[in-house]
Parts: C-alpha cells; structure tokens; sequence
C-alpha cells in the first residue's frame, strides 16, 4: 500500500509541474498558443486559422492551374525588369456575422497570408492600404524640408500581376455543428479572370 501511495504522489508531481511549464494565459488558463483549443462554434481559434493559410498557400503552389499561369507572369514580369512577379493582397473579409469588423477578426489571419506568400520567394507584395500609409509619410518627410525629388516617382508602378481576396463563411445544420470556410481566390487584374480560387473547410462540434 505504501508503494502505491508514492507512486500516485509521484504522478501528482508530474501532472502538476507539466502544467506549470506552459505559458499562462487570461484568467490563469495554462495553455500554449499553438494548442488547438476548440471554443465556441461560432467562431475559429488562431491555430485553426493559422493551419487554414498555410494549407491554402501549399494548394496554390501544387496546382497547375496557377503554375502555368505563373509562367507567364514571371516572364511579363523579367520583361519589365522585375524580378518577381506582383501580388496585391487585399482584405480577408469576415462574412460570419453582420456587423463584425474584418480588421479585428482577420487582420493577424491576413498577415499571416502575406508572410507566407512572401516567404515562398514567388511573388513582390503588395499592401494597397500599407502603401497609401506609407504615401502620407513620404510626403510629410517633403513637407518637412526631404528632397522634392523623393515624391516625384513615388507611387508609380505598373499593374500587379495578380490580385488575392479571401473571405471567411459558415454554416449549420440543425443549431449543433458549424462548418467554417476559408475561401481564397486569385484574379488577373488586367482582365479580370479568375486564376485560382480552394476552400479549406473546418468542421466545429
């Protein structure tokens, strides 16, 4: 009896510093931000959001559609002395509930689309909404006493390549269970047509 009194304090121990080494959150939750916590069905946690990107991203460079597209936008691009093609990403809008606003709910979601994109060595982003910003601080610089100069090209460029939107959505069926999509879609700016488009679903108990 003594030998199983100390292996259950033994186990306590355990238990109770494996749960100390976790970071702590709000209201003394233990938890790891890459854990994936499964709330409310209304609504998609940040790893569930995370992992949708970076599966959407790995769908876009495997499908053939795009890498024949994408052929012929490197080559316009080398032509205009580019070297790599151009994509605007614009915002992810939150279609789940009327009202909500797309900067709080898929602002991170959107920053992390950009990184990835960025990181495959594919694409030269851009932020339409980073680029007015940054527009406003070229001219206070000016305005201030910088060089004309640096205001006279600044802005110019060509049209992009391609033009990315997304857009989160979700179902029910009978009040219990929620399905989220994560619909992606790549357009030619020039003409309109649509490159590309998946939805990676997320089903919600």
């Amino acid at each position: 009896m003594l030998k199983n009194l100390s292996l259950l304090l033994i186990v306590a121990v355990v238990v109770v510093f494996s749960g100390c080494t976790t970071d702590s959150g709000a209201g003394g939750y233990y938890g790891n931000v890459d854990d994936d916590v499964y709330g409310s069905r209304e609504n998609l946690e940040y790893p569930q959001k995370s992992r949708a990107i970076t599966e959407m991203v790995e769908r876009l460079l495997t499908d053939p559609g795009f890498t024949d597209f994408y052929g012929v936008a490197a080559e316009r691009a080398a032509a205009r002395d580019h070297r790599l093609p151009t994509l605007i990403i614009q915002r992810i809008e939150d279609n789940t509930q009327a009202g909500g606003s797309d900067f709080r709910s898929t602002g991170q979601m959107r920053n992390d689309l950009k990184s990835t994109l960025r990181k495959t060595g594919k694409f030269t982003i851009i932020d339409l909404a980073e680029r007015a910003r940054m527009t406003n601080v070229v001219t206070a610089e000016v305005d201030g006493g910088g060089q004309s100069e640096n205001i006279q090209n600044f802005g110019e460029y060509e049209a992009g390549d391609f033009l990315m939107s997304g857009e989160l959505t979700r179902d029910s069926v009978g009040g219990q269970v929620y399905y989220h999509f994560f619909n992606l879609r790549l357009m030619d700016p020039v003409t309109g047509a649509e490159i590309w488009s998946d939805t990676v679903k997320v089903r919600k108990d």
